[in-house]
């Protein structure tokens, strides 16, 4: 077993899941709106520990929102989800420390298209 010492270290910001956004599981909307919703909180994580700048991180939860509200419509547009989580992956793409956002922001709209 390895042993790492960490203190005095600090980290502003770790993108670590850790299985608690699963897009593989995903097997309704219902599922996507959960996890959606999941991904989000974790936006305004990054934001809270600096590693997201506020204005960016709002566009991001604005995106990832109206994507969870198009997703609840008895009648869910895909095309416009996608978009909604396209326009969110752009704003966060040149940013290193939220490079795990994207990844889920990408699992997200592979289920998107899969599911609807």
């Amino acid at each position: 077993m390895s042993v790492f010492n960490q203190s005095n270290q600090k980290v502003n910001y770790q993108y670590n899941a850790n299985g608690a956004i699963n897009f593989g599981n995903v097997q309704n909307t219902v599922d996507i709106v959960k996890e959606l919703k999941k991904l989000q909180d974790e936006v305004v994580n990054a934001a809270d520990s600096g590693a997201l700048d506020e204005e960016i991180s709002a566009d991001v939860e604005a995106n990832i929102k109206k994507a969870i509200s198009q997703s609840k419509k008895s009648e869910p547009d895909k095309k416009i989800i996608v978009g909604y989580l396209n326009e969110a992956k752009t704003l966060l793409s040149n940013i290193a420390l939220v490079a795990g956002l994207v990844k889920g922001i990408s699992g997200a709209i592979k289920v998107v298209r899969q599911i609807f």
